[in-house]
C-alpha cells in the first residue's frame, strides 16, 4: 500500500522488521565501509544501549566535510541547539517502540521529532566519533533544494507547542541562540 510519506513509510517498513537494532538511511545518503558491523559490536558490548551516535560526512559533491552528533539531550534538542547526524544514529527496537515511532504527519524533520521523543524517554546513548555514514545535499534533495522550509519550521513550531504547551517566540529563539553560541564555543575549546 502506498504510504502517505517518508515519516508513514518508515513506520510501515520497522512494523515489519525483525531485528533488534534500528536504523534508516535516505536515498541519497550512504553508510561508510565497515560502519553496520562496528555498531553491532558496540551494542553487543554494551547490553542495554538504547542508541548509538555516531559522526559521519557532509558530502556535496565536490567536498566532503566531518560532522559530528552531540550527546541526546532533551532541552538542547528542544531548543534546536543540538547537532544530531541521523545517518550515524542506530537506535534499538525497543525504545523506538516505547517512543511510538515516527510522527506520520511530520514530512520534514521526522528525524528530530523521534530522537527528541528518545531523549525524553532518558534512552541510554552511546556516542562514537567513528564515521559511520555519509550525508549527500544537493540542490535537489529535501535540505538541499529549501523547498519545505515553511512545512519544516511550522513542524518545528509544532513539536515545539507539544512539549511545551507554548508558541516558538523570542524567548525561545534567545534560550537557543545562547545555548548554540555555547556548544559552539566549547567545541572550539575542547578541539
Amino acid at each position: 500500500a502506498k504510504d502517505n510519506g517518508p515519516s508513514d513509510g518508515l513506520n510501515k517498513g520497522f512494523a515489519l522488521a525483525s531485528g533488534e537494532i534500528y536504523y534508516f538511511l535516505n536515498a541519497d545518503d550512504y553508510l561508510e565501509d565497515g560502519a553496520v558491523s562496528f555498531v553491532n559490536k558496540i551494542y553487543e558490548d554494551n547490553p542495554g544501549i538504547d542508541v548509538v551516535l555516531g559522526d559521519g560526512y557532509i558530502d556535496r559533491g565536490d567536498k566532503k566535510e566531518i560532522i559530528t552528533s552531540d550527546i541526546l539531550d532533551y532541552r538542547s534538542l528542544l531548543f534546536r541547539s543540538c547537532r544530531i547526524f541521523q545517518q550515524g544514529t542506530f537506535f534499538s527496537k525497543d525504545i523506538y517502540l516505547q517512543s511510538g515511532g515516527f510522527n506520520a504527519l511530520n514530512n520534514t524533520c521526522w528525524d528530530y521529532e523521534l530522537f527528541l521523543n528518545f531523549a525524553k524517554l532518558n534512552a541510554n546513548c552511546f556516542s562514537t566519533n567513528q564515521k559511520l555514514a555519509s550525508f549527500r545535499v544537493h540542490s535537489d534533495s529535501i535540505s538541499g533544494s529549501g523547498r519545505l522550509n515553511a512545512r519544516y519550521k511550522s513542524d518545528l513550531a509544532r513539536i515545539y507547542n507539544k512539549n511545551t504547551g507554548k508558541k516558538w517566540g523570542i524567548a525561545s529563539e534567545y534560550i537557543s541562540a545562547t545555548q548554540r553560541a555555547k556548544r559552539f564555543i566549547l567545541n572550539k575549546i575542547l578541539k
